[in-house]
């Protein structure tokens, strides 16, 4: 029997989610498997929760802007629950990987003592076990929940710039061409999206750094406070390449939308350029705009593979310096489970900090965006 994938439709009951689903994200599941039958359709999905379309978020945007108010703090506003919920989530996971590396160090010291009984050790792995399963239904709580607030971010940027710009007075149209409008309202905010799991992890990076940093001072002792001078090292050339890469990303979204006015302006006027004959008038200049947004795009991938490389070497670096400062003061190495428990605290640590560049890139481009919504959200109306 054959079917016919344009029509196949893959309903879901109309209820919410259960509770365990919700944990589990077990909904995911019949998408995923309707998806690979045929093409999906709009009543496939769950029901979003009511108010989280373009159109409800942005009249709550300019319900809930006061005058004169900038646009971020209006989104903020907007986004603060979803975006605690995700921080909250985020830090409890670190809690829980610092309750893991002690397990890791007790299941060690469990391994090197003989006298142990076999049902401590399965105690000890079954704890592990455990903590690492919260541990991810933890960071895929947080990476749904920024994820939330990262669509509805995308959603008030469209229905706020839509809005706008086709209010806005003559006099200052000139100023904001469809092509900047175009990648505010969608490309801009897309990348904001696909990037809302960094978000996370940078978040909670700090947090993490404190109790790792306090965890390894419990283990070895003021030797491991040179892990925290490593890590800002290397935060500090992380945080300038980040910048960089996101002042990048901003000057490649402004060629992209001088690019796409210009083709845009080109094609509404296809009978007058070719009676003119200024194809390559036309060539010219976009093709000088496609090469200053292609050397931008290139600074840009550049920045962020340089970036990976320094984040690893935390740690190599912040290891190896413990390990002799350790061996300076007291004459000995530190024992192998504190040892297994000091690298596993640096591979806990490298591991956002590998994300640190992307996480500052995402977080400039958003100030950006923010302050382009601002400005445009500022300028006046038309009377009638």
């Amino acid at each position: 029997m054959s079917h016919d994938l344009n029509t196949i439709s893959h309903s879901v009951e109309n209820r919410p989610p259960s509770f365990l689903s919700s944990l589990l994200l077990l909904w995911v599941y019949p998408l995923l498997r309707g998806g690979k039958q045929g093409s999906l359709l709009q009543d496939s999905f769950l029901p979003t929760p009511e108010g989280s379309d373009s159109q409800s978020q942005g009249e709550l945007f300019w319900k809930l802007r006061q005058t004169k108010e900038k646009a971020s703090f209006t989104v903020w506003k907007l986004l603060r629950g979803d975006f605690l919920k995700a921080v909250g989530l985020a830090c409890t996971c670190s809690a829980v990987k610092i309750a893991a590396v002690f397990t890791v160090r007790a299941l060690a010291q469990f391994i090197l003592d003989k006298e142990s009984s076999p049902t401590e050790g399965v105690a000890y792995a079954a704890l592990l076990a455990g903590l690492s399963m919260l541990e991810a239904i933890g960071l895929s709580q947080a990476n749904l929940k920024m994820s939330s607030c990262a669509v509805k971010l995308a959603s008030i940027f469209t229905s706020v710039v839509y809005t706008k710009a086709g209010s806005l007075h003559p006099f200052v149209k000139q100023k904001h061409k469809r092509g900047d409008l175009v990648n505010l309202a969608l490309n801009d905010t897309g990348r904001i999206v696909d990037s809302a799991m960094f978000i996370v992890v940078g978040v909670s990076a700090p947090v993490l750094l404190l109790f790792s940093l306090v965890t390894a001072v419990i283990l070895v002792g003021p030797s491991a406070l040179i892990i925290f001078f490593w890590t800002a090292v290397i935060t500090f050339v992380v945080h300038n390449l980040g910048k960089r890469q996101g002042a990048s990303v901003k000057r490649k979204m402004m060629l992209q939308g001088k690019r796409l006015s210009s083709l845009n302006e080109m094609l509404q006027a296809m009978k007058v350029v070719k009676l003119s004959a200024w194809e390559e008038s036309f060539e010219d200049s976009i093709g000088k705009i496609r090469s200053d947004e292609e050397r931008a795009l290139k600074i840009m991938r550049v920045l962020q593979s340089v970036t990976n490389p320094i984040c690893i070497m935390l740690t190599p670096l912040a290891s190896l310096s413990t390990i002799l400062i350790y061996l300076a003061i007291h004459g000995q190495l530190p024992s192998m489970p504190d040892t297994i428990a000091l690298i596993n605290i640096l591979r806990n640590i490298s591991v956002p900090l590998t994300l640190l560049g992307t996480v500052f890139s995402t977080v400039f481009s958003l100030m950006g965006n923010l302050q382009r919504l601002n400005d445009l959200v500022a300028e006046r109306e038309s009377w009638y």
